[in-house]
């Protein structure tokens, strides 16, 4: 399922009302008191990327300003390897989003 399909979708109403919660505590209050529902990454290759967790999924931002863009979502994986597959999606939409906006 691709993002609006997944935010308009009735079955989600809990991940979307927590992803929400998360993204209006990170913008007013600069962090999420729980780091089990969201964090900044760690190391260089991550460390621009904020992770959301709600219900099942983790959803992948970055913060430009003031504003925190959500780039992608799945299925919480315990893999590595999948959630850095996840990540690598994150940082190709970040990279492209910059590229863009420098033209």
């Amino acid at each position: 399922m691709y993002g609006k399909e997944f935010y308009d979708d009735a079955r989600n109403t809990r991940c979307r009302a927590r992803l929400l919660a998360g993204v209006n505590l990170l913008q007013s209050q600069g962090r999420i008191a729980n780091p089990e529902h969201g964090h900044w990454l760690k190391g260089k290759t991550y460390g621009c990327l904020f992770e959301f967790k709600t219900f099942g999924f983790r959803f992948y931002a970055f913060q430009v300003q003031r504003v925190y863009l959500i780039t992608n979502g799945a299925k919480k994986e315990s893999s590595e390897g999948r959630q850095n597959r996840h990540r690598n999606v994150a940082l190709t939409l970040r990279c492209e989003f910059y590229d863009a906006e420098n033209q």
